[in-house]
């Protein structure tokens, strides 16, 4: 799966102040206690990118907007301490497919991110969040479409806030309509262990259900329980098959027990 969430061609960058370049200025306008500068950097042989500075009433910087011929990007500033509060980016990607993101800066040097891909018809292709915690990401979540815009394949990836290791992965296939078909999560400890493993899986056509959970020894990571349930989506109790291992991986007991449902 193709993370774009930080592909950026819309943004500034080294190659926007190629040493070939030089600014033009290109004047200012002035709307009440807004004024507006007009940018263009370029070199002898092309033009690279169109800038527009936006100030407030007391000279301070509060927008910048970066023009291409691919697409746009709008940086919002914090007009008392000149941070970053967002930034907007849109363009056309060399397959023909529009990308837009959003970044925005929150309190607490947390930040959030999203992306959303479509098709020159307007289909969704793809999208992305990401929540981060100062150069940590805390939260990672990417969606694939199929060509009529429905969802097939969700990829989520939880990390421990401290240590900033992955803590949980959660796989999902969707069903045409809607439902998940298949989902996997796997859970981890802060050192990177694999503990636990849990998949369920569902059949349309009998409307009849499957899990599958999996416990791990964090030391060996050897299989040290399995539990199989099946159920109907109706179903008060499902039949569990359990299966205890030693940790050099011998069967030690296996049993079919029923458990009681909570229907949602």
């Amino acid at each position: 799966m193709q993370d774009l969430s930080n592909s950026s061609p819309a943004s500034l960058s080294a190659e926007d102040f190629d040493q070939s370049f030089r600014e033009v200025d290109l004047g200012a306008r002035v709307d009440g206690p807004i004024r507006t500068t007009f940018h263009v950097y370029k070199s002898d042989e092309r033009i690279g990118f169109f800038l527009e500075k936006v100030f407030d009433e007391q000279g301070r910087l509060i927008r910048m907007t970066k023009r291409t011929a691919d697409g746009r990007s709008e940086t919002r500033f914090d007009p008392c301490t000149g941070d970053i509060d967002k930034i907007f980016e849109t363009y056309t990607m060399p397959d023909g497919n529009i990308l837009t993101k959003e970044k925005r800066y929150l309190p607490d040097d947390n930040s959030l991110e999203s992306v959303i891909v479509v098709d020159p018809h307007g289909n969704l292709v793809r999208t992305v969040l990401r929540e981060m915690k100062s150069l940590k990401s805390v939260f990672t979540g990417q969606t694939e479409y199929n060509r009529q815009g429905k969802a097939i394949l969700t990829v989520n990836h939880w990390f421990d806030k401290i240590t900033a290791k992955l803590s949980v992965r959660e796989q999902i296939q969707w069903l045409s309509n809607g439902e998940r078909g298949v989902t996997e999560h796997f859970t981890f400890t802060k050192d990177g262990s694999l503990v636990k493993y849990h998949k369920s899986l569902v059949h349309p056509p009998t409307d009849s259900y499957m899990e599958e959970i999996h416990l791990y020894d964090p030391r060996s990571q050897s299989l040290l329980r399995k539990e199989v349930k099946t159920y109907e989506r109706n179903d008060l109790q499902a039949e569990v098959e359990i299966t205890i291992y030693d940790t050099r991986g011998h069967q030690l007991e296996q049993k079919t027990v029923r458990e009681k449902r909570h229907l949602s």
